[in-house]
């Protein structure tokens, strides 16, 4: 997965970057027409995404930069945060109905199933992901102009 961001700030090997967040209705014809989708709108389409990113290419600050980001790892990332959830919920109502026999334990298993999931996301991305770095710059489209 690769798009263009501009380099704000350097820090060793790595350089802070800023990118336009994708948008998952690029297409809509809602935009096309002039438009706006509430949809994207609700999750943060045209709102700029900071990372950190590798800096392979020696990139300085002011430099648009083509980054790539392994689309295997983004794959795993929405799975774990769109699927999982759902495998959970799925999970919990079946248990709780199965062992208390009752379906209102189902939902309430349920329930926390999810919350239960979300929370285990969450630390998972502040203890196991809060240093690693899953983003490169691969390519330098556009040197600062020297001042």
């Amino acid at each position: 997965m690769r798009t263009n961001a501009t380099v704000v700030a350097l820090d060793g090997k790595y350089a802070i970057v800023v990118c336009d967040r994708q948008s998952a209705c690029d297409g809509c014809h809602k935009l096309q027409d002039g438009g706006d989708c509430s949809v994207c709108s609700l999750m943060g389409a045209g709102r700029a995404m900071q990372t950190k990113a590798y800096n392979e290419v020696d990139a300085v600050v002011g430099d648009i930069v083509e980054i790539e980001s392994r689309t295997a790892r983004v794959m795993w990332y929405a799975a774990l945060v769109f699927i999982l959830p759902v495998i959970a919920v799925i999970l919990g109502y079946l248990l709780g109905n199965a062992l208390s026999g009752r379906e209102m334990w189902g939902y309430i298993c349920a329930v926390g199933a999810f919350v239960l999931t979300f929370i285990g996301i969450r630390l998972y991305s502040e203890f196991g992901l809060k240093h690693r770095t899953d983003v490169s710059i691969v390519a330098v489209v556009s040197r600062k102009s020297a001042d």
